[in-house]
């Protein structure tokens, strides 16, 4: 298969849907994961994904294409990238996907592939799946496909690991994402009082759905923290994986890497 040089990066692949991601070439990825998956070992893999529009039908021709090599799939949805790397922890499995092109352009889209105990795939491991798709040189199978939901487990889990000793007032900014139907409501179960924007799943992401790592894209969260007396704004990118905060006085806070 031709394939654009820039899609596989150096931590995932991505490009532009419809002519860097088609159909053909995400179930060609999907048959070269699981081609991977089984030289390894392994048996079970998850898949989920954000809320571009185009995530769902990316995510179906990848889950055929793992399918066709005998791996079994775990299909969770709708979940933020960590709820993902949790699936593959919490239930022992041996790698995942998620399709999702983080806080790139709604245009865009991606894959991050992972192995077990939710290892990053990157670098050269990435390469060899490429090198699997450039060769054709795939398993044949026949796996099968389950639907699960994640979400109350890796819930359960963050309330167990974390206890607020006061009733924060927090304001959360989801940039249209996918954390959107699940940030607000651990925050809420935690004890907090949540202001929430931007957490309706939008997936042309038009309050922006940018990286909020980066000051000038939490203006917004700034600004309602300040004029509505919040004591805390997170901000969260597209698929979850990402943070930005802001302090009492609007004031951004740098994260430690």
């Amino acid at each position: 298969m031709i394939i654009s040089p820039a899609v596989f990066r150096a931590y995932d692949i991505r490009g532009k849907v419809g002519e860097d991601l088609t159909p053909a070439f995400v179930e060609v990825v999907g048959r070269a994961f699981g081609s991977h998956i089984k030289s390894q070992g392994g048996e079970r893999i998850s898949i989920s994904r954000d809320n571009r529009h185009s995530s769902q039908k990316l995510a179906n021709d990848f889950i055929r294409g793992v399918l066709s090599t005998g791996i079994n799939v775990i299909d969770l949805g709708l979940t933020t990238t960590p709820m993902l790397y949790f699936s593959i922890l919490h239930w022992d499995l041996d790698g995942g996907a998620m399709i999702t092109a983080s806080h790139a352009h709604p245009d865009y889209n991606g894959i991050k592939l992972c192995k077990k105990q939710g290892l990053h795939i990157f670098g050269e491991e990435l390469k060899e799946i490429q090198q699997l798709v450039e060769t054709d040189n795939f398993v044949s199978g026949r796996g099968k496909l389950e639907k699960n939901d994640i979400f109350d487990e890796y819930e359960s889990e963050i309330l167990r690991r974390i206890k607020l000793n006061s009733n924060l007032r927090v304001a959360v900014d989801c940039g249209d994402g996918v954390a959107g139907p699940f940030a607000p409501e651990i925050f809420e179960k935690l004890g907090c009082q949540v202001f929430k924007y931007a957490c309706k799943p939008l997936g042309n992401f038009p309050h922006g759905g940018a990286d909020p790592s980066r000051p000038k894209n939490l203006d917004d969260l700034a600004e309602i923290v300040i004029t509505r007396g919040y004591d805390v704004g997170i901000g969260l990118d597209p698929d979850g994986d990402r943070l930005g905060v802001v302090d009492e006085k609007g004031e951004y806070v740098p994260i430690e890497k």
